[in-house]
Parts: C-alpha cells; sequence; structure tokens
C-alpha cells in the first residue's frame, strides 16, 4: 500500500499534477545548482570588468556606447523573464524541467561561444545580452523550484540559504578570476575557456 502509494505521487509529480513540495519526493532535476549558480551567474554580475575591457581594448565596430546596453539587457532579460518561467514550470509543465535546463545549458554555451569571434557591437548584444541571459534564466528555474521537492522539510531551509547565498560567493570569487583571464588571454580567449567552464558546471548539475 505505501509503496504503491509513493509509486503513484511520484508518477503525479513526473507529469506536473502534484505539487512534490509536499511530498519531498522531487520531479526531475537534483538540485547540484551551487556550481551552476555560481559560473552562470558571475557574468551578469561582473560584466563591468568587460565593459572596462572592452572600452580600453576596442576591436569592434559600431557605437562605444552601446556597450553599456550589453549589462543591462542581460539582467532585463533574466529577471523579467523568470516570473513567467517560475509560473509555467512551478507545477502545469514540471516533467520539462530537465530539458528546459539542458536548453538553457546549449543557449548560454552557444552565446559565450559565438561572442568570441564578434566583430561587431550588436554581436554582442545579441549573444552575451540576450541568448546568454535567458540560458541563464532557462537554468536557474528548474533548479531553484527542484529545492523544495528534493530535500526534506528540514534540509529545505539549508539548501535556499546555501544555493541563494551563490550571489554573495559570486561577487567575491569571479572578478579576480575574470580579471585574471581577460590580462592572460584576452577577450577571445576567455570567452571560450569560459565557455567549457560553463558547460562543464551546468551540465554536471543539469545531468
Amino acid at each position: 500500500q505505501h509503496k504503491g502509494g509513493v509509486k503513484e505521487e511520484k508518477s503525479l509529480c513526473s507529469h506536473g499534477m502534484l505539487d512534490s513540495s509536499a511530498t519531498n519526493l522531487g520531479c526531475e532535476i537534483p538540485p547540484c545548482s551551487l556550481d551552476s549558480l555560481l559560473i552562470l551567474l558571475g557574468f551578469a554580475m561582473t560584466y563591468g570588468i568587460f565593459q572596462e575591457y572592452y572600452l580600453n581594448h576596442w576591436s569592434f565596430h559600431g557605437n562605444r556606447n552601446t556597450i553599456g546596453v550589453i549589462g543591462t539587457t542581460s539582467n532585463g532579460v533574466m529577471y523579467l523573464s523568470m516570473p513567467l518561467l517560475f509560473a509555467a514550470f512551478s507545477r502545469r509543465w514540471a516533467r520539462f524541467r530537465r530539458t528546459v535546463a539542458f536548453c538553457g545549458v546549449v543557449l548560454a554555451c552557444t552565446g559565450f561561444l559565438v561572442s568570441s569571434i564578434s566583430t561587431n557591437v550588436w554581436h554582442l548584444v545579441v549573444t552575451q545580452g540576450i541568448l546568454v541571459a535567458l540560458g541563464c534564466a532557462l537554468i536557474y528555474t528548474p533548479t531553484t523550484l527542484s529545492l523544495s521537492e528534493y530535500f526534506s522539510v528540514n534540509n529545505r531551509a539549508v539548501a535556499y540559504g546555501v544555493v541563494l547565498s551563490c550571489k554573495n560567493i559570486t561577487g567575491s570569487i569571479c572578478p579576480f578570476l575574470i580579471q585574471s583571464l581577460l590580462d592572460h588571454f584576452g577577450f577571445r580567449t576567455t570567452m571560450r575557456i569560459w565557455t567549457a567552464i560553463v558547460a562543464g558546471a551546468s551540465l554536471f548539475a543539469v545531468l
């Protein structure tokens, strides 16, 4: 009886028909999201370092003043899309969380990689400002939603605290890492290295 009930709850959870925060079973992906959030939010929160590098080592066609739009566009896309994504994947389409997160990894990595061969400012706006930001939002949403379903009630608060504190960790570590990469390898190689780091960390979290 009990085993059958658990099996039924898991089935309902996998089809987005049951709020698994009440069952603590988890639907899709384990929240190994500390590493992915640390890497993915790192770019948006340290974009000022990239902006300074772009202006001091200008090699793009287009208006230099447009560079400032990239950071605001990135944050805008992420934070404006998250309410819609949270609403969509909290229950009704919960079974698609892993797929959505994987699509986010592909978008983010594509954006970072293509930006390394950008020759015009608008290329950076599209890749770093839109593609990367949307990819980050697609990864952040399902991993965060899974926290309440993967951990027991006693550990849930700790899990949220650890993951949400990633912004503070990112703000302390990533500026030094980004600056060091830019100083040693330049912008284009740095973006390829960052792509590899994001791919490795995000795939570990999603898969």
